[in-house]
């Protein structure tokens, strides 16, 4: 079992969730520390509002730990904040970008998923 310092990327553990692997970490809330299991996509998340808010990770968690709804866990509260964050981001030329993106990438599978000349037949793509 790796030990994972504040805001490091080195996972003290990893689980399997229907979601993907939960990665606990170490974090510090109000001066304590603690730990929180999440996905790898919600600690990339944290760690790039991190980088775009020159905060730590566990400034962005004492902060969330503060205002998280009454009976919530922390870990439903960043999950929260984490999406709610992207979303806000999120301007019509972003979704411009990304559907240009994500079309292309969509043309491309297609693509390979066409039977092959040897004969075989592609799986169709609805």
């Amino acid at each position: 079992m790796l030990h994972a310092t504040n805001d490091s990327a080195q996972p003290a553990e990893t689980l399997k969730s229907s979601y993907g692997p939960l990665v606990l970490r170490n974090i510090t809330i109000d001066h304590h520390r603690t730990s929180m299991r999440l996905e790898s996509s919600m600690w990339d998340g944290l760690r790039e509002i991190s980088r775009r808010e020159s905060l730590s990770i566990s400034e962005i968690c004492t902060w969330i730990a503060n205002w998280q709804a009454q009976g919530a866990s922390l870990t439903a509260a960043v999950r929260a904040f984490v999406f709610q964050y992207f979303r806000s981001a999120a301007t019509e030329e972003g979704f411009a970008n990304a559907r240009q993106i994500f079309r292309a990438d969509i043309e491309r599978v297609k693509n390979e998923m066409k039977a092959p000349e040897s004969g075989e037949h592609g799986r169709a793509f609805a």
